[in-house]
């Protein structure tokens, strides 16, 4: 009997789904295995959101009650950043910003608010709105 060759591996569709499977991770690294962290820190408003602006605007959510909020927390707008203050929160929410500088409108914004969960880890929460 003749010995056969070993027969030919097609790897293209392999390495295509290997590709696909790494896109959108950073340099191509695959994410790491393991439990995602818990968010614990959520904004009011769902993202991205057009939000009307008031004067003083407040910016509401809610946190884990073992997640500690930062004392202050910001808005970035394409030539500032801003800053709001921690101010008693009305419920259901438990925390609240006070910005006291005007918002501008009709521009691209964040919020970027942050807090110490339980782990002692700092979480930070960035949320794209636009104002009106």
């Amino acid at each position: 009997m003749a010995e056969q060759a070993p027969a030919m591996v097609d790897n293209r569709n392999k390495r295509k789904m290997v590709n696909s499977a790494m896109a959108g991770h950073r340099h191509g690294r695959p994410p790491k295995r393991g439990r995602a962290p818990t968010r614990t820190i959520f904004v009011s408003f769902p993202t991205p959101s057009t939000v009307t602006i008031t004067w003083p605007f407040y910016a509401y959510g809610t946190n884990d009650p073992n997640t500690t909020m930062n004392a202050t927390a910001e808005i970035w707008t394409p030539t500032d950043t801003l800053i709001g203050n921690l101010v008693p929160a009305q419920p259901p929410f438990t925390w609240c910003y006070e910005f006291d500088d005007p918002i501008p409108t009709g521009v691209p914004l964040a919020l970027i608010v942050r807090g110490v969960n339980a782990q002692g880890q700092t979480e930070e929460v960035i949320v794209p709105f636009q104002g009106q």
